[in-house]
């Protein structure tokens, strides 16, 4: 290559280039040397397929975004509104609009996590289904449904936590701690829904998990949130409370079904494509 030169002739070269005119002709044009022309314009091809190929990768990834947050939008996010439902020897139980459906201990808890553990990446897709759809009236509906269940969420998450925390001290193997934690916590939810509840049906695994699940069991219904979660939880049982969220669900379901049918949506969110 000849000597380098500056920016405005690069340019001139590119745009002769893309005009069609030949390496001899702008190198006779721009008195420049033929080498340096054919370098430039190679370099400048190169650099827009770079460019191309990036776009074409950025192009795939946003799309494999926004069907993330159609699917969470379509299925997942309702499928974490929706009332229980629980199948057991036979017998299907349907639940109410924001609490777990009553029934064996740890279905309660499986579908208690189901309402109200959301994931790190689900938190996440909720901010970005936000982010890309201000305007849709599941917001309104949406914030009217968390400020009816928030209450509930609240003791209910810190009955969970204080669980969590207080079965890591026990001295147990891993597989009855999970257990443990799990019958002590599902013992909370049924109660305080006022449920039949039998602690001879508690199942830990061997006599020391009972022991902990009676000693933790009874630090819980003592604990300041026991009747905080009780009052809670008789609120979403009401029926007036029941018809306000099964009217919210519905206006809900239908949004979501719009927002699941769209291609692309408007704005930027922490989990776009950069």
């Amino acid at each position: 290559m000849g000597k380098k030169i500056d920016k405005d002739k690069v340019n001139k070269i590119m745009r002769l280039g893309r005009e069609g005119s030949s390496i001899t002709n702008i190198a006779e044009k721009l008195g420049i040397n033929r080498q340096t022309v054919n370098f430039y314009l190679q370099r400048g091809q190169e650099e827009t397929i770079n460019v191309e190929v990036r776009k074409k990768v950025l192009e795939e990834a946003l799309w494999e975004h926004f069907r993330e947050i159609r699917d969470f939008a379509g299925k997942k996010l309702k499928e974490r509104l929706a009332r229980s439902i629980v199948v057991e020897r036979g017998r299907v139980s349907v639940g109410v609009f924001g609490l777990p459906s009553a029934g064996w201990g740890l279905a309660v808890v499986s579908e208690w996590e189901r309402m109200y553990n959301w994931s790190e990446r689900e938190c996440h897709l909720l901010e970005a289904l936000r982010a890309h759809s201000r305007d849709s009236l599941f917001w309104d509906y949406w914030n009217e449904w968390q400020g009816k269940v928030t209450g509930y969420d609240r003791d209910s998450r810190e009955i969970y936590d204080w669980v969590s925390d207080r079965v890591e001290v026990c001295k147990l193997e891993s597989r009855y701690l999970v257990r443990l934690e799990r019958e002590c916590f599902a013992a909370t939810l049924l109660e305080t829904s006022r449920e039949a509840f039998d602690l001879e049906t508690v199942n830990i695994g061997n006599e020391a998990g009972h022991s902990y699940f009676r000693e933790i069991w009874e630090e819980v219904r003592g604990g300041s949130t026991w009747p905080q979660l009780e009052l809670e939880t008789e609120e979403l049982k009401k029926e007036q409370t029941q018809v306000q969220l099964k009217g919210l669900f519905n206006k809900m379901s239908s949004e979501l079904e719009i927002l699941a049918m769209k291609r692309a949506f408007p704005g930027q969110c922490r989990l776009c494509p950069m």
